[in-house]
């Protein structure tokens, strides 16, 4: 990869990161439960995933994936039937309440 293809990569990488999403909801909803220092491992679970993912692209995981049409199927059935199960997952429990549970003290998640 050119230097100039790496760096426009890295600095849409950083606007993914910083851009506020589900992430930042899960920070907002785990400092006012647990306080601040407590929902710094939550960060650190966030920008651990989001540094692990820039490096495997950077080494070119997503290349040899999309260069191998069978891995690229196979990782296409695999996110699909994630989905699916996540979908019947939902769609089974739509009709059921919400368990009132609080969070554990001792538990971030």
């Amino acid at each position: 990869m050119s230097f100039d293809g790496w760096l426009i990569f890295a600095l849409f990488w950083v606007v993914f990161v910083t851009t506020p999403r589900p992430n930042a909801v899960n920070c907002i909803t785990n400092g006012m439960t647990h306080g601040f220092r407590r929902s710094l491992w939550g960060v650190l679970g966030i920008l651990t995933q989001a540094s692990l993912f820039l490096s495997l692209s950077a080494v070119g995981v997503t290349a040899l994936i999309a260069a191998s049409p069978q891995a690229f199927d196979l990782a296409k059935l695999a996110g699909a039937a994630v989905l699916i199960w996540l979908g019947l997952r939902g769609w089974i429990n739509a009709g059921k309440p919400a368990p009132a549970v609080r969070a554990q003290a001792g538990s971030i998640y």
